[in-house]
């Protein structure tokens, strides 16, 4: 459709989840320029004000998500993303019933709420992670599913995720630290199964070896770029 329409309409195409060589091929089939287009168009946009008052760290536990590790790393506000309806609603009920959960409200959302309850529950999660809450007062743990990639402007100061491929990691990490002068902790657990990316082990096997070799570090836009393009480039 684009090559049809490139020399009748104007388009833009944006994410932050491009591979380097998606981008070089999409350019040269489209006669499109890709921003930014070297390292030093990169470095300049890590000198926005946006970028250098975020701070994001990533970690690799190598330990199986569950309730005792949420909480372990809680402050304020914790999002929790699993890669299946079934984990996130096992995961809920272990926090729900622990005991040492005390009064922190702790918010399920899935895709399989009626359209009704999800939208309630949305609008609970945005009052609680929107841009203009204060996240000093109170307490609240989201258990999501993927339906928290996309569409919701929240932000939390721990998000734990399960192993996933990395375009979808740093989907759920823009959920983390997303407003300036905030600090963030993604923390990545491994995974029994590919499900329900299946078809995508080998892209999952390199995120989890890049991971895993940048343990603790704080990543900036042109280390997740580096991410994409180790485990999508090929």
């Amino acid at each position: 459709m684009l090559r049809m329409l490139r020399t009748v309409a104007p388009f833009i195409l944006m994410t932050a989840t491009f591979s380097s060589n998606m981008l070089g091929s999409l350019a040269e089939w489209l006669g499109a320029q890709v921003v930014p287009a070297d390292m030093d168009e990169r470095d300049a946009m890590l000198n926005l004000p946006v970028e250098r008052s975020k701070t994001r760290y990533y970690h690799w536990p190598d330990e199986p998500l569950n309730a005792e590790s949420i909480l372990e790393k809680h402050k304020h506000r914790s999002l929790v993303v699993c890669n299946a309806v079934g984990r996130a609603q096992a995961v809920y009920r272990e926090l729900h019933n622990h005991p040492d959960l005390g009064d922190t409200e702790v918010i399920l959302l899935h895709s399989r709420f009626l359209q009704e309850d999800r939208s309630a529950k949305e609008q609970r999660v945005r009052d609680l992670l929107g841009k203009t809450v204060d996240r000093t007062k109170g307490s609240a743990i989201v258990i999501a599913t993927q339906v928290v990639e996309v569409g919701l402007d929240i932000s939390a100061e721990v998000l734990h995720t399960e192993l996933a491929p990395a375009n979808a990691i740093l989907q759920r990490a823009g959920r983390c630290a997303r407003f300036q002068n905030e600090t963030g902790h993604v923390y990545v657990y491994p995974v029994e199964n590919a499900l329900p990316y299946k078809g995508q082990e080998a892209v999952i096997q390199l995120t989890e070896e890049w991971l895993r070799s940048h343990n603790g570090s704080r990543l900036t836009f042109v280390d997740e770029q580096a991410l994409i393009d180790f485990a999508h480039g090929a």
